[in-house]
């Protein structure tokens, strides 16, 4: 179940072969883990880029599951 904030602007509909699958792919991702978490998207993307930081500081390569 995907929850919007009321008010929430929703970004417009873009014809499928002008999204690059990838982001596309991330996006849904971030919402997913949104919903898991119980934050928002944008908690979502502050998560990714501390783990970014962390990554480029420590040096650790983040290995897939």
């Amino acid at each position: 179940m995907i929850r919007w904030l009321k008010g929430q602007a929703l970004e417009p509909i873009v014809a499928q072969d002008e999204v690059n699958p990838r982001i596309l792919e991330l996006e849904v991702a971030k919402e997913l883990l949104s919903e898991l978490f119980d934050v928002g998207v944008y908690e979502v993307d502050e998560m990714i880029q501390r783990r970014i930081e962390y990554r480029e500081l420590y040096g650790e390569e983040l290995n897939p599951i």
